[in-house]
């Protein structure tokens, strides 16, 4: 009877040891976890933020050939020039990616000081992972 009482008692608190556990988490998410700007499952939490910004771009617009008049008015150097003024305290740097099969883009990134430092292909295209330091 007292062996019986005994493993009950053993069963008992391995239950409740392993029901008070924690989920693991990665270290890396740990202090965004405390932090409450991600959730246990990877969603948002309530302190999570998004920077933003409001571009107000002028274009003209030819319906007719589909032609935008704003190549070569500097528009995409001022607006990557702005980026860094509003985001190089608080970031290192500027990523994105580009199809490869976008040359022009690829050129105008590299002229503002991107540079490619990947190239991936997915189900939809080839893309260039580039980088520019703030």
């Amino acid at each position: 009877m007292s062996k019986t009482v005994w493993i009950l008692a053993l069963t008992a608190s391995l239950f409740s040891s392993a029901a008070g556990q924690q989920n693991f988490i990665a270290v890396n998410f740990h202090k965004a976890y405390q932090q409450h700007t991600r959730s246990l499952d990877g969603s948002p939490g309530k302190n999570y933020w998004q920077n933003g910004g409001k571009y107000a771009i002028k274009v003209s617009f030819d319906p007719i050939t589909r032609e935008l008049y704003y190549r070569g008015q500097g528009v995409f150097d001022l607006l990557y020039a702005h980026h860094r003024q509003l985001f190089a305290r608080q970031y290192d740097f500027v990523i994105t990616e580009i199809a490869t099969r976008n040359q022009r883009s690829q050129r105008a990134h590299e002229r503002v000081g991107f540079e490619t430092i990947n190239t991936y292909r997915d189900e939809l295209d080839e893309w260039n992972v580039v980088v520019m330091d703030l």
